[in-house]
């Protein structure tokens, strides 16, 4: 087999002189060859290299030639990364893509792919309609940062994704491109991208107002017209930018969607299963578009047919009812393949939400009698058997347990109450035959709020008829951004109709199961508190409903089905004999949440460990304090005598009591050691809030060999603004 030729920290200068470092990967036979580009923040030459000279040796393999870029401000390329995806990354994209059609390696065509930070990357150049740009495939990826992204969620501000995401990108920022002492200029270089990089956070928590976050949000700008493939996961957090741009494509677009059950994880080796093959699916269909020279591996010739089969332009997997678990290695169900969205074809059936926590198929008699009325209220630590983030991801992420420990946390509350109420719970009869639904189901209600701020969080449960719930899917939205006239400050006691959007979910009921849904008014920790102890009492009359993307078994899905069977890229549920994801090697079983242990950070005073390990702990304090601690770290390898070592952990406070004081500290230590020379970054943080403003804190401490080299403090207050 012919050796792929690498070229390390290719330096490509942009429009301002600013020099970005790319590695590049050549295909070994023939003279001209498409490129897929891959743009990331995340240090190609230590933390990503052994996934990227896998991946990219891949493509190699297939006839590519494979482009893999660090983001002006990152890794080894220059400049300031003064925030995510900003005009000046979109720009050094577009001049990155035509540099690329002009090598003599090239044949003038190229592709743009990439997961997460990648796939928008991918979707912001296709905006822009660069010549070149043939195909791109984002994976797991927005095009509305306001509504479906890590920052907020329904205009309530997110407390575990972005924080934690934001605390760990100060210390990755902070670390030189390589260590470097001795060539002139590297100190200088170097301290000038310490003094000048942001927090990321600084800025997140300035932004209040949807229209602060249409930059770049591609769900405002034309419609992308090039050829799309998309992979997605119901259990990640960005399946409605999925299906809402599959659902949106522009009449004669080629566009396409992959849709399993997973989290914020390959499809290959991330949880639950089953998996799907994504790069062979991936490299396929670019071959209608990039026109790869022969190659040392390529598509068979049923990957060949698949790839361009309209009716299998979606492929989705349709969940079945399951236990609850934090990190399934597979869920029950199957596989569809057909040519539009089943959402599309869905009929609306509205499930009624009656008085004393019925629901039902049926609206309600006139003559049932009077019931305390259900409420929701503010518990910030309310929610902790759900998902510990929107988007489950690896350990300690996980995905939701049980919720009946939520159910009895909220009645509990009710009970409390100085007047009688019920917990806003509602639970159906046990189905007589199957309820298959796919796309998102909409909650609308009347509620009368007690203050001028108020927040519902939504979630959709499955009851096994032992009793325990999974989590089928979830919403929440701030009321004071239920309008464009953001925030909008409710009214005390006056009425007012909400109309809730739940997340995307493909769930097959089965009968003998019953539908749940539970309301609280924070999700911990998903969520940042809102100030107040607000109440929110819910009016169950006949416009009190659920409405459900109910789907037909009909002759579509079982064709749908049946062409599944065949398709070569989709594995198939293998039930109680799947092995488990290599994401999930070592997992302690019943290690996921724990109630006791300190956050399990090294010493960072001496030698750190190679042995990656993550920790997810709940603690209820004294009174109404309630403790998540997350930590997780490990150790990647660079070239030859490189390691690059990172851990991070965060430690989230709430008070029941007092809502307005909610806390979080962050914690984050980077370790590059390069030969003799060692490089640290230290990031100790703090987020607190109280009834009127955020206080962020947070030191940067750098040493060099040992010695200090660089130290930072930022510190300012920023008005909460209705959040």
């Amino acid at each position: 087999m012919s050796a792929t030729t690498i070229l390390r920290d290719v330096r490509i200068t942009m429009r301002d002189g600013v020099q970005l470092s790319a590695d590049i990967w050549i295909p070994a036979a023939g003279k001209e060859h498409p490129t897929i580009l891959e743009v990331l923040p995340y240090r190609k030459d230590d933390y990503h290299r052994s996934a990227d000279d896998e991946l990219m040796g891949a493509v190699a393999r297939r006839g590519y030639a494979g482009c893999r870029l660090d983001v002006r401000g990152t890794g080894r390329s220059d400049g300031i990364a003064l925030d995510e995806y900003t005009e000046d990354e979109t720009l050094d994209m577009l001049e990155v893509i035509s540099w690329l059609r002009t090598q003599p390696w090239s044949n003038g065509r190229v592709a743009a792919w990439g997961w997460s930070y990648g796939g928008f990357t991918s979707l912001m150049a296709a905006a822009r309609r660069p010549e070149g740009l043939v195909a791109i495939v984002p994976c797991y990826a927005s095009d509305d940062r306001w509504e479906d992204d890590v920052h907020q969620n329904g205009g309530l501000r997110t407390a575990s994704e972005q924080f934690g995401y934001a605390a760990s990108m100060i210390g990755m920022n902070a670390m030189p491109g390589g260590i470097e002492p001795d060539r002139p200029g590297w100190r200088e270089g170097w301290r000038k991208r310490l003094e000048e990089t942001p927090p990321w956070t600084l800025g997140w928590l300035r932004r209040a107002r949807p229209s602060e976050w249409r930059h770049n949000s591609v769900r405002h700008l034309p419609p992308i017209e090039i050829p799309m493939l998309q992979i997605a996961g119901w259990c990640d957090g960005y399946p409605n930018p999925a299906w809402r741009l599959q659902e949106s494509a522009p009449s004669g677009a080629e566009r396409r969607l992959l849709c399993g059950p997973w989290v914020h994880l390959s499809p290959e080796t991330g949880y639950p299963g089953p998996g799907a093959g994504w790069l062979p699916l991936a490299l396929a269909w670019l071959d209608r578009f990039c026109a790869p020279p022969a190659a040392e591996e390529c598509a068979s010739e049923a990957e060949r047919v698949a790839a361009a089969d309209p009716e299998q332009t979606i492929l989705w997997y349709l969940p079945h009812s399951r236990p609850p678990a934090r990190f399934p290695a597979e869920w029950p169900g199957e596989w569809i393949a057909e040519t539009t969205s089943p959402a599309q074809r869905a009929t609306r059936r509205p499930l009624y939400l009656h008085a004393g926590g019925a629901a039902s198929f049926e609206p309600a008699g006139a003559s049932e009698r009077v019931r305390p009325a259900a409420t929701i209220r503010n518990v910030p630590s309310a929610g902790a058997s759900g998902p510990l983030c929107f988007g489950g991801g690896a350990p300690p992420i996980g995905l939701a347990d049980d919720l009946r420990e939520d159910v009895r946390q909220l009645e509990a509350v009710a009970a409390a109450a100085p007047a009688p109420e019920r917990a806003a719970v509602w639970t159906s009869e046990s189905l007589t035959e199957e309820l298959l639904i796919c796309g998102r189901p909409q909650l609308r209600l009347r509620i009368t709020p007690d203050g001028r701020e108020g927040a519902i969080v939504a979630r959709l449960g499955d009851v096994a008829p032992d009793g325990a719930i999974s989590m089928v899917t979830q919403g929440m939205l701030n009321l004071a951004y239920r309008t464009e006239q953001s925030p909008l400050p409710l009214v005390p006691g006056e009425a007012i109709e909400v109309t809730l959007d739940l997340r995307v979910i493909a769930h097959a009921f089965a009968p003998g199961h019953r539908l749940h849904l539970q309301l609280l008014g924070s999700a911990f920790p998903i969520t940042w508190p809102l100030a107040t102890a607000f109440a929110l009492t819910c009016s169950e009359d006949s416009g009190a409903m659920l409405t459900l993307p109910q789907i037909q078994r009909d002759e579509t899905l079982r064709a749908g089905a049946e062409r599944a069977l065949s398709n070569p890229w989709l594995r198939h549920s293998a039930g109680a004999n799947a092995a488990p994801p290599a994401s999930l090697a070592g997992l302690r079983a019943g290690a996921y949440p724990s109630s006791s242990g300190e956050l399990g950070a090294p010493d960072r005073g001496g030698a750190l460990p190679d042995a990656p390990a993550s920790v997810w702990d709940l603690v209820r304090g004294p009174g109404e304090r309630v403790t998540a601690r997350f930590f997780g770290g490990g150790r990647s390898l660079g070239g030859p005598g490189v390691a690059l070592y990172a851990d991070e952990g965060f430690t989230y406070q709430v008070n029941d009591a007092d809502p307005a004081h909610t806390s979080l500290q962050t914690s984050v230590a980077y370790e590059l050691r390069d030969g003799e020379h060692v490089v640290r970054a230290i990031a100790e943080g703090e987020i607190r809030s109280d009834a009127q403003n955020f206080l962020y804190r947070c030191a940067l401490n750098v040493t060099l060999d040992g010695a200090p080299f660089h130290s930072t403090l930022w510190e300012e207050h920023v008005p909460r603004d209705g959040r």
